[in-house]
């Protein structure tokens, strides 16, 4: 598979907030992550405006395309990834592994947050 440049996505990185502390992670643990595909084509205004749209309709026309579906499972499993879950018509896959590969595969550095109610990754 082609090396690909990263692109940085408006409002992904987080910084933490006053009073988190940051920990270092078990690198050698297995998580799992949903990546959001893009939809075939915008809905339509209608949409909006209590008009209905049936699960099949709203897969067919609206979901993710299964090719695109392929293109990021395949650039997962080239990452040492796997797949959990497809769902189209949900445009999402849920993708399954360690810490220090989705790290690599994403160019990440991903971090433990602790705060007063608990912690989060």
């Amino acid at each position: 598979m082609e090396k690909l440049s990263n692109v940085k996505l408006s409002g992904s990185y987080k910084p933490a907030k006053p009073g988190e502390k940051q920990r270092e992670l078990n690198k050698d643990e297995v998580i799992e992550v949903t990546v959001r595909l893009r939809r075939k084509k915008e809905l339509p205004n209608e949409s909006l405006t209590g008009q209905f749209l049936t699960r099949e309709t709203y897969e067919n026309d609206y979901g993710a395309s299964q090719e695109d579906a392929d293109k990021v499972a395949a650039f997962a499993h080239a990452n040492l990834l796997t797949t959990v879950e497809v769902d189209l018509a949900r445009r999402s896959i849920i993708f399954k592994g360690k810490i220090s590969d989705f790290e690599k595969a994403f160019n990440v550095n991903l971090n433990g947050y602790d705060y007063n109610a608990g912690g989060f990754r």
